[in-house]
């Protein structure tokens, strides 16, 4: 290569427009994510929707009607404890037989 003042390069410069083409994707994740949060969005707002027609056709949460009473725990004794050492498992606490004030006074 040789420029105007005849001074010779060995290596040719490339001097030209590049034109960049993306290629067309099927799948955009931008695109993806826009459609995920409308779905849940849309999911969200029916749930509460449902929720406020149910309080509200059956009268709120009222105390008539059926009450729950609580029973307490029974004890169960299906359980197998035979595999806990034998200090684990406290025995029934036995009472003094005369309270602190009276055994401090006989002293």
């Amino acid at each position: 290569y040789r420029d105007l003042n005849d001074h010779q390069y060995r290596d040719a410069v490339f001097n030209a427009t590049v034109n960049i083409i993306e290629r067309e994707e099927g799948f955009d994740a931008e695109t993806f994510f826009m459609y995920v949060f409308m779905v849940s969005g849309l999911s969200l707002l029916m749930f509460i929707l449902h929720y406020v027609y149910t309080t509200v056709r059956k009268g709120g949460r009222q105390s008539g009607g059926r009450k729950t009473i609580e029973k307490g725990t029974k004890k169960d004794d299906g359980v197998d404890l035979s595999w806990l050492p034998e200090g684990t498992i406290p025995g029934p606490k036995k009472s003094p037989k005369a309270s602190p004030r009276n055994r401090s006074s006989k002293k």
